[in-house]
């Protein structure tokens, strides 16, 4: 959140060497073997607070300050990360049952906590093929909010077909 609000209270590089040694731990030889079995800690290291979270910490809201501010730190990690992201996000993007296992679960996490960051980059046919293939649940609907960040060719036509396919689920 600091890294947000106030960027000069911490420091920056020490704070992103951080996160990168994480991540390269993750892709050992290409790949993801993991020396950090937490992934889903990686996941919560990686996701910021909202903008909502934000404005209830302050006195005075500064709507467009904070969203600016959320802004550059998105634009930073995907800067500096954006090869990794989708060096992991290859290495766990492969064809399994949806399990309900925790190794599983911290996969899929991480899997699409890099495709978040992807989507931002704009890598949204990336996106659009998970949101395809996707066979569980978890994955369709990371897919479909990555596609939903921004404006691209994909968005209007994964949620008409998201809606299609669940309209009569109750």
């Amino acid at each position: 959140m600091s890294l947000i609000r106030v960027p000069l209270s911490i420091d920056q590089d020490l704070f992103f060497d951080a996160i990168e040694k994480f991540l390269k731990n993750i892709l050992l030889e290409g790949e993801c073997v993991s020396l950090v079995q937490d992934k889903p800690l990686i996941c919560e290291i990686l996701t910021l607070p909202s903008e909502r979270f934000l404005h209830q910490q302050q006195e005075v809201i500064e709507i467009f300050e904070i969203h600016d501010k959320h802004e550059q730190v998105i634009n930073k990690i995907i800067q500096r990360f954006k090869s990794l992201f989708g060096k992991i996000y290859s290495n766990l993007d492969i064809y399994q049952l949806c399990e309900l296992t925790s190794e599983a679960i911290g996969n899929r996490a991480l899997k699409n906590i890099c495709l978040y960051y992807l989507a931002i980059s704009g890598e949204f046919e990336l996106v659009f093929e998970q949101f395809k293939s996707a066979n569980c649940m978890s994955d369709k609907m990371e897919s479909l909010k990555a596609l939903m960040v921004s404006d691209n060719p994909y968005k209007n036509t994964a949620l008409d077909e998201f809606y299609h396919e669940f309209k009569n689920d109750t």
